[in-house]
Formats: C-alpha cells, sequence, structure tokens
C-alpha cells in the first residue's frame, strides 16, 4: 500500500500542472465526490477519457473511511494526507464473500 502511495506522490511531482479543472466537465464535481453515475461523468469519460481515469484514480487511492467499505474519509484531504496503517478506498471494497476488507 505504501508503494502505491510513493508512486501517486511521484506523479504529482512530476506533474504539477495537472489538474482537475482541464474541462468544464471536471468543474462540476469536487474531488471528495466518487466519480461515476450521473451525466457529468459520463460525458467526461467519453470526451476526455484521460482526465476521467486520473480523477477515478485519485479517487480510489484516497484513504477509507474507517467501518465503511469504499467511502472516503472526508477528514483526510486528497491522496497526499493518510496513515500508513490505514486502507484505501479500493482496499476497503468487500471481498467475494461480502465481508468488508477493513
Amino acid at each position: 500500500m505504501k508503494m502505491i502511495h510513493l508512486i501517486v506522490v511521484a506523479i504529482i511531482v512530476t506533474f504539477p500542472s495537472f489538474s482537475f479543472a482541464a474541462s468544464p466537465a471536471s468543474k462540476a464535481l469536487t474531488r471528495k465526490q466518487e466519480p461515476g453515475g450521473n451525466p457529468i461523468d459520463t460525458d467526461m469519460a467519453i470526451n476526455h477519457p484521460s482526465e476521467y481515469a486520473w480523477k477515478l484514480f485519485f479517487y480510489l487511492n484516497r484513504q477509507a473511511q474507517t467501518g465503511t467499505a469504499g467511502k472516503p474519509d472526508l477528514s483526510k484531504n486528497g491522496i497526499t494526507n493518510y496513515d500508513d496503517d490505514m486502507s484505501t478506498v479500493w482496499e476497503s471494497w468487500a471481498d467475494e464473500t461480502g465481508r468488508a476488507r477493513s
């Protein structure tokens, strides 16, 4: 898990000019909202697939909320503010048995 966070930080440092505001569609949602399931994200996924993929990547690699599968910890601001011993959003999803992993 720590390696993933290091990779993400390296990407951010390497590409500091990257912004979610590259298109009008991306301005409609905040980074704390889960991407997908609405017409704006559908448009972004079709017309700006790289931007949508990064938005989804950043959301999934945020610190997960303890006890709630697939939800980010809203007290943590972004992907650079995390605790090493806590799961990320994608790591907190339920496994094939239906039990939450975190």
